[in-house]
């Protein structure tokens, strides 16, 4: 088995661990489910994980008593469902998603899930119409935005994908189609249109943190330093839109040669005290450092006055 199969966790310092994946699936996973509880929020991130490395199957009992004991009734049914589908029950999922609405009223999180099932099966203008549903409901759910763009940009290309973003961003509230439509023009060097699509989501309200980390993220791998600092420096609060948008801004803020206040928002960041981001503080803890430290006077040669090229 080579370390490719291994999973991938981060301890309480923030360090990467890899656990063989037998040693996951046959212990570490159903250990860690039983210690969880009766906690839904450590049940619930616990069959999450086991989702996301593809062991739902073994999280069947878990994402039941998960719907039983979570007051956040939702999101219980939406990883019920998704447990079902790994454990090759879509059917059921199908159930409980439909018996969920039934009684709630319609739910983006649940009808992009649905949406996952009618894929699935190959019916696609059923999955488009469940996600345009769900986006309807809620414009910024980020794997039903992105899915939706592609699945359109796969059937018409880039005009089809611009024109669904449009069409999901004339919904009210909507602020995450405009970050999608700002990335697409980046990657096309249309710098000032995209800083149009910017300031149309900024118009919205406060982006949360993860808009806020999209931002900054794409504008500093875009090059866009100054552009980011201008849009999101003044926005930016650590309490709200998380470590990541504020790693990215000090990045920005050191390439501009703005030191202290860089050092100040890294010091706000520490007292954090977040483990999920000890290393990359720790990284650019060490990139302030070294951008602190004077640059070397050249010296003239031997004879030559400073300022005079040497052999004048």
């Amino acid at each position: 088995m080579s370390e490719s199969d291994d999973i991938r966790m981060l301890d309480e310092q923030g360090q990467e661990v890899r656990i063989p994946r037998k040693e996951w699936a046959e212990k570490v996973l159903p250990d860690n489910l039983q210690r969880a509880g009766d906690n839904p929020d450590a049940l619930y991130a616990m069959i999450m994980l086991a989702v996301r490395d593809k062991l739902g199957a073994q999280a069947l009992d878990a994402s039941a008593r998960l719907v039983e004991i979570d007051p956040n009734h939702e999101r219980a049914i939406v990883m019920r469902g998704a447990v079902l589908i790994q454990a090759g029950q879509p059917e059921q999922a199908e159930a409980i998603y439909q018996d969920y609405m039934a009684a709630n009223g319609p739910s983006g999180a649940v009808l992009t899930n649905l949406a996952k099932i009618y894929f699935d099966r190959g019916d696609l203008d059923l999955t488009d119409k469940t996600l345009r549903q769900a986006l309807g409901l809620d414009p910024n759910l980020d794997n039903a935005l992105g899915w939706y763009g592609a699945l359109h940009r796969q059937r018409g290309g880039d005009a089809a994908y611009v024109a669904a973003m449009r069409d999901i961003a004339s919904v009210p509230g909507a602020w995450r189609p405009y970050l999608w439509l700002a990335r697409d023009l980046l990657k096309k060097n249309q710098f000032d249109l995209a800083m149009d699509e910017y300031r149309a989501a900024l118009k919205v309200g406060r982006l949360p943190a993860d808009g806020m980390t999209q931002l900054t993220g794409d504008l500093g791998a875009a090059g866009r330093i100054p552009q980011m600092l201008e849009l999101a420096g003044p926005m930016y609060n650590p309490e709200i839109h998380g470590p990541i948008a504020g790693l990215n801004i000090i990045h920005a803020l050191l390439a501009v040669g703005q030191i202290q206040p860089a050092e100040q928002l890294l010091g706000i960041l520490e007292r954090q005290k977040n483990p999920a981001v000890t290393r990359l503080l720790a990284d650019t803890a060490a990139h302030l450092r070294q951008a602190k430290q004077p640059r070397p006077t050249m010296l003239p040669p031997d004879g030559a006055a400073p300022g005079e090229p040497a052999g004048a």
